[in-house]
């Protein structure tokens, strides 16, 4: 049975409101006025309030490539057996509804008086489902098999139900750290025109998604002292470590060696990305 991704034609916009009503921050990204009066100056760009992410994921939307995805393309053997399990895996990863991540949100804006992070946090997760179905949709189109369960999403999400926000946060950073490496071995492991365009895209929104995510988690250990914010930063390299060894000896080093990508560059290019964040992160206690 399919894991099946959502429909590509649903938008945040109109999954997240059940009346024909459009709530007020909607209204300021649709109307074009939120590029004038909210966004945030140079160098601010991990800054933004939760009013204007809600404006950036909506205005996103009408963002989105056009993609070729009636492609004369049929990927060959090598091709084929490089990409399908690790692809189904990560297809599974960005179809998470978030549920308990919504719940940990809604508590989190009732004692940080920031009543609009939840609307904003939806608003993410529609986003990281629309790749779910750019990647189920090509995944049809070329025959290769969903997946409905897999260990290590299920480590991810176990951690996340298990825990608060902040390390919920924490945990996704990570996996988005990951996630841009990956999509970059993707984009190169086939000749796929179509499959590029896809990885463009998630990529384009995933850098996006770390400046979201590091404001959220600077934002939360404000009220943290020095030592508590230096061992959570332990814990979120420790956490990294663990997590590249465990992407180097799965099935995603095949995608990322057909990529082009060894491992010396996986672990570069993913901790000096985790360190930016941690100091985004740190920008905000302050």
């Amino acid at each position: 049975m399919e894991n099946n991704p959502p429909s590509l034609a649903a938008s945040p916009a109109n999954t997240t409101t059940a009346t024909t009503t459009t709530p007020p921050i909607l209204e300021v990204a649709l109307s074009g006025r939120w590029n004038a009066k909210t966004r945030s100056g140079p160098g601010q760009e991990s800054q933004r309030s939760s009013t204007e992410w809600a404006c950036h994921f909506t205005e996103n939307i009408k963002r989105q490539a056009d993609i070729v995805w009636d492609e004369d393309f049929e990927l060959n053997p090598t091709e084929r057996r490089a990409i399908s399990q690790s692809m189904a895996i990560f297809q599974l990863g960005e179809s998470s509804e978030g549920l308990y991540f919504k719940a940990a949100g809604a508590r989190y804006a009732e004692t940080h008086d920031d009543s609009v992070y939840p609307e904003a946090l939806d608003l993410f997760i529609a986003e990281e489902n629309r790749h779910a179905a750019y990647l189920g949709r090509f995944m049809r189109r070329h025959g290769i098999a969903f997946k409905e369960h897999e260990w290590t999403d299920s480590v991810f999400r176990w951690v996340r139900r298990l825990a608060g926000l902040e390390i919920s946060v924490s945990v996704l950073i990570t996996a988005e750290l990951v996630a841009t490496v990956y999509y970059r071995g993707l984009r190169e492991a086939t000749r796929s025109v179509c499959l590029k365009q896809i990885c463009n895209q998630i990529l384009k929104d995933e850098d996006e998604h770390l400046l979201f995510q590091a404001g959220v988690l600077g934002k939360m250990r404000r009220g943290h002292g020095p030592v508590r914010r230096a061992l959570t930063r332990t814990l979120s390299r420790v956490f990294m470590a663990g997590t590249l060894i465990v992407v180097w000896t799965s099935v995603h080093r095949r995608v990322l060696k057909a990529g082009g990508i060894p491992f010396r560059e996986v672990v570069r290019d993913t901790w000096s990305e985790l360190e930016r964040c941690l100091r985004l992160a740190e920008r905000h206690t302050e």
